[in-house]
């Protein structure tokens, strides 16, 4: 159905991962800084509601995807769940690899 988007909906750790990086952005790099990193995020959730079966699967979880954001070291990890998207970790890239996999 073409202009359809999934319903998105954040695991409350990833929402606390969102506010946090936020945080970080705007006191190392200021309100700019922060505003693009939110768009990226924006942009991504957009592209995840719109397909969500078209980024890769996690190697080791594959009921687990992962977008890359554009421009920040971050990615969106979710899963496609009938009736929504469920995001569970805006994860940093270098950090703590597969730490998220406990909340699916």
């Amino acid at each position: 159905m073409p202009g359809y988007l999934k319903p998105v909906r954040l695991h409350p750790d990833a929402r606390a991962e969102l506010q946090d990086s936020v945080s970080f952005y705007r006191e190392r790099g200021g309100e700019r800084l922060a505003m693009q990193f939110k768009r990226r995020v924006a942009e991504g959730l957009r592209a995840i509601a719109e397909n969500p079966e078209r980024f890769r699967p996690d190697p080791e979880l594959p009921e687990a995807r992962r977008f890359r954001l554009q421009q920040f070291p971050f990615s969106l990890i979710y899963i496609h769940r009938p009736e929504h998207i469920w995001i569970v970790a805006v994860a940093h890239g270098s950090r703590r690899p597969g730490y998220w996999k406990q909340r699916l």
